[in-house]
C-alpha cells in the first residue's frame, strides 16, 4: 500500500486564528475519518492528512475532506494554563545574543514576559508555541544538531519550543526546563495539549532526570520461542507501525524496509504488520526454546541455522536450535519473524520499539521472546533472492516545496551517504537549494534540505514536525532501498513525476 498525503493550508505565516481553524478541522476530520486514514497532523497553518490510497481511493479521501469542510465545527475546549519553570542560559544564548543586540539577562526577561499558544506538537509531544517576542526572533540554525539536550528551551522565528527527549533539532538553545515534557509512564504521558496557553518563568535549579523507558515485552511470555544469546548491533521489536498519533508527536515506527519486513512474515505465514525482530548492520544469536517456524529476509542479513545458510525460505526449526541473522555486507537491516509473531505490549495503539519516545528498547542477551498466538505450520514458501544494485538509483516525486533549481541539483551528480538512523539519512554532494518555512508534518520518505543545502531523507522514526523545503519525496516503491542505505555508499535520484494529488490545497 502506498500512502497519499495532502496539505489543507489556511496560512503561510503564523496566523492565530489561521491556527485556530486548523485545529477546529483537524478535530472535524478526525471525528469523521474513514478506514485508510494513517495520519491527521494539525501545524500551524495547515492540516497534514496521510491515506493509503489502496484502502482509501483519492477519490473518496477527497470527498471525506470536502465534507469537514463544509461541515460546522464544534467549539475547541477551553485551553490549560500552565507554567513552565526555566533555567536561563543555553548552547546558543552567546550567539542569539550576538544575533540581536541583547544581554543574556534580556533575552531571559524577554522570553520569561511573553505569553504562549501550543499551536502543534513535534517528537513525543514537543510543543511547538507562537509567538515569540519580535526582539528574540531568530532564524533556524542553517545545518541541525543531531543532539539537541533533553529539555532545551530553544526559540526559532516567532516559535518557541521545550525539546522532550534528547533528539535532533535546528532551533536556538537558551535555557533549560525544570519539569518533565513527556513521560509515557504517566496516565496522560503529554504535559502539554494542542491550545494550551504557556508561560515561562525564570528558576534556578537542575532538570529532573529522563523518564525511565516503557517496557513492552513480558517478562515471561506465555509461549517461550527464542533466547537470545547474543544481541546484534539494533535489535528491535516492530509493527507495522504507529499510525494516527502524528497530532501526538509520535513517529510512525514500523519497518524501514517495508518490502522485506512483509516477505519474511509471507515467509513464517503471518500477515503484514505481524510484530517481528528488525536488525541493524548485525544480528543476534538465538536459541530456539520450542519447535517454532520462521521466515527472513533484507538485503543487508542472510539466517543462518547451526551455522549453515537457509535463504529466504520458509524454515522449521526445532528446539534447541541456534539460529542466526549474519551480515552480508550489501544493505544494513534484515527482518525475522516467528509463525504467530513476537508476544509484547503497545503503546498508542502499536507495539512498534520508538527509541526518541522512550517505549520499548534494543533486544539484551538473555531475553526471551515468545509467540504471540499459537498457529497452524504455514504452507512453505521461498523468496528469489534479492541482488544488490549495481548502481543505487532512488526515484523521487516532487515534493511540497519544489523548485525546477532542486530538481536541477538533485538529479545533476550522485551523493554520498555520510550517517544515518531510523529517522534519516544524512547526504552530501551537490549543494541543493533549501531553507526554512512554516513548521507542517513531513511526508514519509520527504527529501528535506535545511539552508546549509545538504539533503536529508526522512524515514520512519523523523520528527512530525519540521520547517525546511522539501523539494522531493521518495516513491513508495523506493522507501525500502532508503533504509538500506550504508555510509559511503553512492546513489542517484531520478524524478518520475508528481505526487498523486496535489501536495496543497488553499483554503480561504
Amino acid at each position: 500500500m502506498a500512502p497519499v498525503g495532502q496539505y489543507l493550508r489556511y496560512s503561510t505565516v503564523f496566523d492565530e486564528q489561521a491556527n485556530l481553524r486548523v485545529l477546529a478541522l483537524a478535530a472535524t476530520l478526525d471525528a469523521t475519518r474513514p478506514a485508510g486514514v494513517r495520519e491527521i497532523y494539525p501545524g500551524y497553518g495547515s492540516v497534514y492528512v496521510e491515506w493509503e490510497d489502496r484502502t482509501l481511493s483519492n477519490e473518496r479521501a477527497t470527498q471525506w475532506i470536502d465534507t469537514a469542510l463544509q461541515a460546522e465545527h464544534d467549539d475547541l475546549k477551553p485551553p490549560a494554563e500552565i507554567t513552565v519553570p526555566v533555567q536561563y542560559g543555553g548552547l546558543d544564548t552567546d550567539e542569539v545574543a550576538e544575533t540581536t543586540g541583547l544581554s543574556r539577562e534580556e533575552i531571559a526577561k524577554l522570553h520569561a514576559a511573553a505569553h504562549y499558544r501550543v499551536c502543534a506538537r513535534a517528537t513525543v509531544g514537543q510543543p511547538m508555541m507562537a509567538s515569540t517576542d519580535e526582539r528574540l526572533r531568530v532564524p533556524r540554525r542553517k545545518n541541525p544538531r543531531t543532539d539537541v539536550p533533553a529539555l532545551a528551551v530553544a526559540i526559532a522565528n516567532e516559535q518557541a519550543t521545550i525539546y522532550p527527549v534528547l533528539m535532533p533539532g535546528g532551533w536556538n538553545v537558551i535555557g533549560t526546563a525544570l519539569e518533565n515534557v513527556y513521560d509515557p509512564h504517566r496516565p496522560e504521558p503529554f504535559l502539554f495539549e494542542l491550545g494550551d496557553r504557556v508561560r515561562f518563568e525564570a528558576a534556578e535549579g537542575s532538570a529532573p532526570a529522563t523518564p525511565d523507558r516503557l517496557g513492552l515485552l513480558p517478562e515471561a511470555p506465555q509461549h517461550p520461542a527464542l533466547k537470545v544469546d547474543e544481541p546484534g548491533a539494533l535489535d528491535l521489536v516492530l509493527d507495522g507501525g504507529r499510525l494516527n498519533q502524528a497530532h501526538h508527536g509520535m513517529a510512525q515506527s514500523g519497518p524501514l524496509d517495508p518490502r522485506a519486513a512483509r516477505l519474511a512474515n509471507a515467509l513464517a505465514g503471518n500477515p503484514p504488520g505481524t510484530t517481528l525482530i528488525e536488525s541493524t548492520l548485525n544480528g543476534p544469536k538465538l536459541t530456539a526454546l520450542d519447535d517454532i517456524v520462521v521466515g527472513a529476509a533484507g538485503r543487508g542479513f542472510t539466517l543462518e541455522l547451526d551455522g549453515e545458510p537457509v535463504g529466504q525460505i520458509t524454515t522449521r526449526v526445532r528446539k534447541g536450535r541456534r539460529l542466526q541473522l549474519k551480515a552480508t555486507g550489501e544493505g544494513v537491516r534484515g527482518y525475522l519473524a516467528i509463525a504467530g509473531g513476537i508476544e509484547t505490549g503497545s503503546f498508542l495503539g502499536s507495539a512498534s520499539v520508538d527509541r526518541y519516545g522512550l517505549i520499548g528498547r534494543a533486544l539484551r542477551a538473555g531475553d526471551v521472546l515468545g509467540r504471540a498466538r499459537e498457529v497452524a505450520a504455514p504452507h512453505e514458501m521461498q523468496a528469489r533472492p534479492q541482488d544488490a544494485p549495481y548502481h543505487l538509483v532512488i526515484r523521487l516525486h516532487r515534493g511540497p516545496q519544489w523548485s525546477r533549481e532542486a530538481e536541477a541539483a538533485l538529479t545533476k551528480e550522485p551523493f554520498t551517504v555520510t550517517t544515518g538512523d531510523r529517522m534519516g539519512v544524512r547526504l552530501e554532494g551537490p549543494e541543493v537549494p533549501g531553507g526554512e518555512l512554516l513548521s507542517e508534518s513531513p511526508p514519509p520518505g520527504a527529501v528535506q534540505v535545511p539552508g546549509g543545502g545538504a539533503p536529508i531523507l526522512l524515514l520512519a522514526d523523523r520528527q512530525r514536525s519540521a520547517g525546511y523545503d522539501k523539494p522531493a519525496v521518495i516513491h513508495p516503491d523506493d522507501l525500502s532501498l532508503a533504509g538500506q542505505l550504508r555510509p559511503g555508499e553512492t546513489i542517484r535520484f531520478v524524478i518520475v513525476g508528481d505526487h498523486p494529488v496535489p501536495w496543497f490545497r488553499d483554503l480561504d
